[in-house]
């Protein structure tokens, strides 16, 4: 973290109300000569096989499997936020130090009590483990909630347990250490482009109709007895196809309780027969709470999803006649 970034951190501490460090080190000294975090063990994905994070409510397990994926609760991780976790965690090591005074801890988001605690394994010993401060609010009721994270600093603090002093790394997003386990979870159900759809097909104890496109019109229907579809709500369903994502996912006790052999709806979407993306048959289970349970027939993986989440997929046949 070096110049205007430091100065950025200077100003961060002044908005958050830290008053008084009277043993802060980067206002007086130079860049070079800050104090920084060493000797850690490396912290990379090819030297960590589990990552465990924990705050007063969350706790996620993030395991790295034989062929090198990472997962939790049996869920692929999402790529893109194991990315930007890795890219922080290997920036410990030579992160600067920011306070030393514990009076400190609370604002900066690394107390006991409110920190992350982040913990590093490698074939089931401890390599490292730090308190976190990450959160763009800290706190356990909207009335004792405070700012930590920063857009304009865009800095987590790290502090080394039974230690004092807290240093200061670059983190692109609050949360970067997210104990929530849900938001680790890939929730991308379905992804096939609108162009490579042929037909979609729907069946519920009602009975079966489908889309598809006859003679470059999209026809809404079954056997001989079509009309012409809503374009305005086939577009909105393809735009869900091209991007089914799932709003939470079940625990195991919910699971027990779901029989997709005999779902509410199914969904059959067809790919043309040059496109590179596969059928998909998605099962679904209609909620007594107003949302559904979801799952391909190919996946063991379920879904959950609101009734907004799904509902330009899931059409009647009425819905999609034109008007």
């Amino acid at each position: 973290m070096k110049g205007k970034q430091l100065g950025y951190v200077l100003i961060a501490v002044i908005i958050i109300g830290i008053v008084g460090l009277g043993s802060r080190v980067a206002a007086t000294v130079t860049d070079s000569e800050l104090p920084v975090l060493t000797g850690l063990r490396t912290l990379t994905p090819e030297n960590i096989d589990m990552v465990v994070m924990r705050d007063w409510e969350n706790e996620v397990t993030l395991i790295k499997r034989e062929d090198g994926t990472w997962w939790s609760d049996n869920y692929p991780v999402v790529q893109t936020k194991l990315t930007d976790f890795w890219g922080v965690s290997g920036d410990i090591e030579g992160s600067e130090l920011i306070a030393t005074n514990p009076k400190n801890h609370k604002e900066m988001g690394v107390s006991q009590e409110f920190a992350t605690l982040v913990q590093y394994w490698k074939s089931g010993e401890l390599q490292e483990e730090f308190l976190v401060g990450d959160k763009q609010f800290v706190g356990k009721s909207a009335e004792t909630a405070f700012f930590l994270w920063d857009v304009y600093v865009r800095t987590c603090f790290i502090r080394k347990i039974e230690q004092d002093e807290v240093y200061g790394v670059a983190c692109q997003f609050p949360q970067q250490f997210d104990a929530r386990s849900r938001y680790w979870k890939d929730p991308i159900v379905i992804q096939i482009p609108r162009e490579d759809v042929a037909a979609v097909s729907f069946a519920d104890p009602g009975g079966q109709f489908d889309v598809q496109v006859m003679d470059s019109v999209w026809m809404v229907g079954s056997g001989d007895d079509r009309v012409r579809a809503n374009i305005a709500l086939v577009q909105d369903m393809l735009k869900n196809i091209e991007m089914l994502v799932a709003r939470d996912f079940p625990t195991e006790e919910q699971i027990d309780g779901l029989d997709f052999s005999k779902p509410d709806i199914t969904v059959t979407i067809v790919t043309k027969p040059d496109s590179q993306y596969s059928s998909s048959l998605l099962l679904v289970i209609e909620d007594s709470d107003g949302g559904y349970w979801g799952k391909t027939s190919d996946s063991p993986y379920i879904y959950y999803f609101l009734d907004r989440d799904i509902n330009n997929l899931l059409l009647t046949r009425d819905e999609l006649e034109s008007r």
